[in-house]
């Protein structure tokens, strides 16, 4: 989701509606605090190789 911060800067939100992010990793992370996101889901693999190579 390369666009995702661009997105979600630029939707008209309104403050009935909980907008969740999905957040694959610390740059994921990173990227929802700094657009303002604040309902996130932190994506986890049940694969320890996966998750590190993330």
């Amino acid at each position: 989701m390369a666009d995702g911060s661009e997105v979600f800067r630029n939707i008209n939100k309104r403050e009935d509606v909980q907008y969740m992010t999905l957040i694959p990793n610390k740059r994921g992370f990173d990227l929802a605090k700094d657009v303002g996101a604040t309902s996130l889901a932190l994506f986890v693999a049940a694969s320890e190789t996966f998750n590190k190579k993330m």
